[in-house]
């Protein structure tokens, strides 16, 4: 996938799943301005696998691409928000960053090459 489209995904899932966790976790109306800032923050978070692992070659997806990333930042998200001393807005922070990280996975999942469970021994 080419950075438009991680940037692009990125964009509307970060607006998505704040407008959805305004509405459906905090019962609140979201808001334009909101939605915004979230798809700019989530278009950003969504290059982040590639600034870690340049994509510079076929086979640059390693850790940061791996399931193991997925599931290791998955349970360290669990972690911090099962203790409940997070603030509301780092809560959405968080979760947003997750969502839009996750999103740049799933469209390298669905190439040819797939994601590595650990990294590439290429």
């Amino acid at each position: 996938m080419n950075c438009y489209v991680h940037r692009t995904a990125g964009f509307l899932v970060g607006g998505g799943t704040y407008a959805a966790l305004k509405k459906y976790e905090y019962n609140e109306q979201p808001d334009i301005v909101g939605c915004f800032v979230y798809g700019l923050l989530g278009s950003l978070i969504a290059e982040l696998p590639d600034i870690l692992e340049p994509a510079n070659n076929p086979n640059h997806r390693g850790f940061y691409h791996s399931a193991a990333f997925i599931g290791i930042s998955g349970y360290l998200l669990y972690r911090l928000f099962k203790n409940g001393n997070v603030s509301r807005e780092w809560n959405l922070i968080c979760k947003v960053a997750a969502a839009t990280y996750g999103s740049h996975l799933v469209l390298d999942s669905s190439t040819p090459r797939g994601l590595p469970f650990i990294k590439n021994n290429f």
